[in-house]
């Protein structure tokens, strides 16, 4: 199974951006049961992408994708 998470920030930076998908994701996998997990050596995340809201605020689009592996007990 694949996972998908979006993030939207203030600011540009990935590294706050990957720690939040990360997190999304493992909630993701968590809800489908505890039987899979997340396999973070197929973590994708893109972006920043910039976009301006109604009030000419910039923020920053992070999207991430994440494959899921059997959990071995």
């Amino acid at each position: 199974m694949i996972y998908e998470a979006l993030t939207v920030l203030p600011y540009p930076n990935l590294e706050r951006a990957t720690a939040v998908l990360r997190a999304e994701l493992r909630h993701k996998a968590l809800e489908h049961g505890p039987w899979e997990v997340p396999d973070w050596s197929t973590l994708e995340v893109i972006g920043p992408v910039e976009s301006t809201d109604a009030r000419g605020q910039v923020w920053f689009e992070y999207l991430s994708t994440v494959e899921s592996r059997p959990l071995r007990g």
